[in-house]
């Protein structure tokens, strides 16, 4: 009977320490499982704020874009509009120098003929 005992003890503490060695196990396990699954999260944390960041440096070379591109239109703008006003100036000069010698031919004109009516005038006397 004490020999039974025995056996039976061995085979209890035998049993039991099977199921310890397996929750041992089963613990290990998880603790792993844990651990990568943080380190799965903190990689896509990471993931993810490098997606932010490229977007929002993506967002931010459009927006410099968009802005180069106003500046460049607002500076064609200007150097047209300035063409356009030495254009006019030009034109409006050479019509200025049109009408001056226009009014200079009949000034000599007036004078010719002021003084073909002085010399006939002359010649009547």
């Amino acid at each position: 009977e004490r020999q039974e005992q025995e056996r039976e003890t061995k085979r209890v503490e035998a049993e039991q320490q099977k199921k310890l060695e397996a929750e041992a196990e089963r613990t290990a396990r998880e603790q792993e499982f844990e651990e990568r699954l943080a380190e799965a999260r903190t990689s896509w944390a990471a993931a993810e704020e490098e997606r932010k960041q490229q977007a929002e440096a993506e967002r931010e070379r459009q927006e410099q874009e968009r802005e180069t591109k106003r500046v460049e239109a607002e500076q064609q703008k200007k150097l047209e509009a300035e063409a356009e006003r030495t254009a006019r100036e030009q034109e409006f000069e050479e019509r200025l120098a049109e009408a001056r010698t226009s009014w200079a031919a009949a000034e000599e004109e007036r004078k010719q003929q002021a003084e073909a009516e002085r010399e006939r005038q002359e010649q009547e006397r």
